[in-house]
């Protein structure tokens, strides 16, 4: 193979990747992430079998590069890291992603391309892939395939098999169209009458039940508060009463309703010496029959912890510890070696500690209220895990961090996602947005212009009952996809065999 075809397959499987970024939000154009997959399954089959790994690196890599470079946001303008030193940051984070996709893409061609079952071994790589790294050095579960059905006619498969699921679903018809398209005739029939088969199972699954219902005869009433505080001063000693200020100001229209949410350490003092701080919030909250729900540090008072947070006061209560970290914004790996070495290691409030997996859900009177903060709604199994006998979902962020890059936009998708898979609303506030309030359905009730303070407010029915996927997970997809990759194993050792 000359070494002009073998760059045309790698910039094929490239061009696949930038379109699975182009598919998620902020433009949504969900029909890319058919076409992305179906342009890498193509490359990955038709490229040398060694060079398989280095096709599906450049699709990842082009990928992450496309969809999450927003780090250099954080890295540079948050850090004041060396514009250079930052994009070259950046540029090995989007490589180092990009090895999950080289090895199922080496996985693939070495073992699978020839098999007769090659277009499910496919999909099954391609979500045991996300899997891996969903979980694999504290995770990263970005960029989903799944996550672009939000905004499509089959949105509702994520409350029926969850975002794995979705994912399976996209790559395998990826796979497909990619072999409609290219392939021989008697291979295009038999994929034609599959991909039928599928949109045919994907329209009647439209009429499952999702087993939710409403709970009462009347909604709640929420009020969001953005902030918009500038990263730069949010953490200054000296802006402690200013920031206060202002959303105790936004927050004078929502006063009366049922909740009020305030967003990420919009308290920025630790909860210890907030304590009068608080009894006046929960003063006020009660005076007004509203539970304000807001994000504080906690510092243990053996000073040994340092928790990012979020309590309820007035007619709500609880206090919730962040489990899931942002590795570098909230703390350092190998901190010993490395702080010190770049502004961007010594974050303010880089060194928090993870809270205990067993925590109670936040309570609103006589609901119960899932907390997730910022990072953690992008956990599907960790929502699912932690969602409990919660009627409603509530996340806090503080996205300032990624500036006007796509990284706020896609994190509101993901919480669609979350919306989707539950069955319930999401209540998502920011400092400076977008703040907003999610259906079931997943499509967003209101939201909040970005860099802008501001106040939303809506009604939301507090939910019960379990969507299929809160009772089963990604565990029936993940070993569906094993036992594909078993199958696929035993498929090759015949065909090596004959």
């Amino acid at each position: 193979m000359t070494r002009l075809n073998r760059q045309l397959y790698r910039g094929i499987a490239a061009l696949g990747g930038a379109a699975i970024t182009l598919s998620l939000a902020p433009l949504s154009i969900w029909p890319l992430a058919l076409i992305g997959p179906a342009l890498i399954f193509w490359a990955l089959n038709h490229c040398e079998r060694a060079d398989g790994g280095k096709v599906a690196w450049w699709a990842g890599f082009s990928l992450c590069l496309s969809g999450v470079s927003w780090v250099y946001v954080s890295i540079h303008f948050h850090s004041d890291t060396p514009a250079l030193v930052a994009a070259l940051m950046t540029l090995l984070f989007c490589g180092f992603l990009a090895l999950f996709y080289a090895l199922i893409g080496w996985i693939y061609t070495r073992y699978f391309r020839h098999t007769s079952i090659n277009i499910l071994t496919f999909a099954a790589l391609w979500v045991l892939d996300e899997a891996l790294r969903g979980v694999l050095f504290t995770g990263f579960p970005w960029l989903f395939l799944g996550h672009a059905l939000t905004d499509s006619p089959a949105a509702f498969l994520l409350s029926l098999i969850g975002t794995s699921g979705a994912s399976f679903i996209m790559a395998l018809s990826a796979a497909l169209l990619s072999v409609i398209v290219s392939s021989k005739s008697h291979r295009r029939f038999t994929a034609s009458l599959f991909s039928v088969a599928i949109c045919i199972a994907i329209y009647a699954s439209q009429w499952i039940p999702v087993n939710t219902y409403r709970l009462g005869d009347s909604p709640l009433s929420v009020g969001i508060a953005q902030g918009n505080i500038p990263q730069e001063d949010k953490w200054k000693p000296e802006n402690v009463r200013t920031t206060i200020s202002t959303y105790l100001r936004l927050s004078e229209p929502l006063w009366g309703s049922d909740i009020v949410v305030w967003p990420e350490s919009a308290i920025t003092i630790d909860y210890w010496h907030a304590q009068s701080l608080l009894a006046t919030l929960d003063d006020i909250s009660t005076e007004h029959q509203t539970s304000l729900i807001t994000g504080i540090p906690f510092v243990s008072k053996d000073y040994q912890r340092i928790h990012n947070s979020i309590t309820a006061v007035g007619l709500g209560d609880g206090l919730y510890h962040k489990q899931k970290l942002v590795p570098f914004g909230e703390y350092v790996p190998l901190q010993h070696i490395i702080r010190g070495t770049l502004a961007f290691f010594d974050l303010p409030m880089s060194s928090f500690t993870r809270g205990p997996s067993e925590q109670k859900n936040l309570t609103v009177g006589d609901y119960q209220i899932a907390p997730y903060i910022c990072y953690e709604i992008a956990y599907s199994e960790f929502v699912r895990e932690n969602l409990g006998s919660a009627n409603f979902l509530v996340t806090i962020s503080n996205d300032a961090w990624f500036g006007g890059s796509w990284a706020p936009w896609q994190h509101q998708q993901i919480a669609q996602t979350r919306a989707l898979e539950t069955g319930r609303y999401v209540i998502r506030a920011t400092n400076d947005g977008i703040s907003s309030i999610i259906a079931p359905t997943g499509q967003i009730i209101v939201a909040s212009p970005q860099f802008t303070e501001t106040t939303i407010s809506s009604d939301i029915w507090p939910i019960e009952g379990k969507t299929p996927f809160i009772k089963l997970g990604n565990y029936p997809i993940y070993c569906l996809a094993f036992i594909i990759i078993v199958l696929g194993i035993f498929n090759a050792r015949k065909i090596a065999r004959d």
